[in-house]
């Protein structure tokens, strides 16, 4: 199967719309390597949940020690492969809620196990200690 992208300017930004379309595109092709390397499993046990969690707490956490030390690549990766690496997991994210990925069902997320992974998230980050030095 062949899905087209239409770069015509629609957005309001022709330019902007063919980077975007350049990004998807890599995306793709990281999920690719990377599904070849864990397959469908990794994904399926973990579920919405974990994929929340591992974006924030994994990719999260890198992106923000790389931001927050100034480096772009080190040697695990780049700070772009980070970002398509999240990227990535918003994707699968949305496969295992539509229940599109192997061995998932369709299932919504309650707000509360949403808030519980975003609290638990927030609560270990630099930023959030940070933050709480301010209303101290």
């Amino acid at each position: 199967m062949l899905m087209e992208m239409k770069i015509d300017g629609s957005s309001g930004d022709v330019r902007l719309e063919g980077c975007m379309a350049e990004i998807f595109y890599e995306c793709f092709q990281l999920w690719k390597l990377k599904q070849k390397k864990y397959g469908p499993q990794n994904i399926a046990h973990i579920g919405q949940i974990g994929i929340l969690q591992r974006a924030l707490s994994d990719k999260g956490a890198r992106i923000e020690n790389m931001l927050l030390n100034g480096v772009q690549e080190d040697a695990e990766g780049s700070l772009a492969d980070c970002w398509l690496d999240w990227t990535v997991y918003g994707a699968m994210g949305l496969c295992v809620l539509r229940g599109w990925w192997p061995g998932t069902q369709p299932r919504r997320l309650t707000l509360r196990q949403v808030l519980y992974v975003v609290k638990t998230y927030i609560g270990g980050t630099l930023w959030a200690r940070k933050m709480n030095n301010l209303w101290r």
